[in-house]
């Protein structure tokens, strides 16, 4: 349920950023800050987690956004009962209730990112009205492409959310690309905040079991391990050195390998 509280009775937005560990969570909450030379969130390459705890996060010069970065789903050091906690951690730094809950995918992502979605959707129930999905990544693929080829996760984005939005990596380095693709974002951001107010926090009550218990499925753990680790080694080496037509077939047989090991 959400708040009819509009964005000129709470001129603060609120924004809660989710997702799992390597995926770019925390560089593209600086990005939105414009801190990207003074980061107002740890961020590293790879799949080691490096958020621990739930960090609260302004613009060096207001007020507003309030960005909060949390622990990555499948954090590298820690057991999911303790991770659920943590992760929910970002409640008391958003009260009354966050305005977004901003779910951090990245594009081109092989056959987790639809388990990402569920999880996301049994954890936060009622959100839809306060999601959207950022995909990061977007200089490398093309978002109509990679949901053409993933019709089930569209649906699901389609269902479970107000829409989504591609950052570029490399537009993060470029100040006036950055701040385009921000500007985009924030303009989703004040749009859901029009229609629907804020998210409020005692909806997250039954969120910390729920995640739980979504987390700690076999078949969710085998996603996390498999996709975060032994993939990412994968993904470096073929982006580094294969041609775009190579990397495709690649991914392909990815995909093929993920289902089979899913049915088994």
């Amino acid at each position: 349920m959400s708040s009819q509280h509009t964005q000129s009775e709470d001129s603060v937005l609120r924004i809660v950023l989710l997702g799992k560990t390597g995926v770019g969570k925390s560089t593209s909450g600086n990005a939105i800050l414009g801190r990207l030379n003074d980061p107002a969130f740890k961020a590293q390459n790879g799949d080691k987690s490096v958020t621990n705890k739930c960090t609260y996060g302004t613009p060096n010069d207001k007020k507003s956004p309030v960005v909060v970065d949390t622990p990555g789903l499948f954090h590298t050091e820690m057991k999911e009962d303790k991770l659920a906690k943590a992760i929910l951690g970002f409640v008391p730094e958003v009260h009354p209730g966050p305005h977004v809950l901003l779910l951090v995918l990245k594009l081109g992502a092989e056959g987790e990112n639809e388990k990402l979605l569920e999880i996301f959707q049994k954890a936060f129930k009622g959100a839809e009205g306060h999601t959207i999905v950022l995909f990061t990544h977007g200089d490398e693929y093309k978002v109509e492409d990679y949901l053409k080829r993933y019709p089930d996760l569209k649906k699901s984005i389609h269902h479970s959310s107000m829409g989504y939005h591609v950052f570029g990596n490399s537009n993060i380095g470029n100040s006036a690309q950055n701040d385009a693709q921000v500007s985009d974002l924030m303009q989703m951001v004040r749009e859901v905040v029009r229609k629907n107010g804020y998210y409020p926090n005692e909806n997250f009550e039954k969120a910390e079991q729920a995640l739980k218990e979504a987390m700690n499925i076999p078949e969710v753990r085998n996603i996390g391990r498999l996709v975060g680790n032994a993939s990412s080694a994968l993904e470096t080496v073929v982006d580094f050195f294969l041609p775009k037509k190579t990397k495709d077939f690649l991914n392909d047989l990815q995909v093929q390998a993920l289902r089979l090991i899913r049915r088994s």
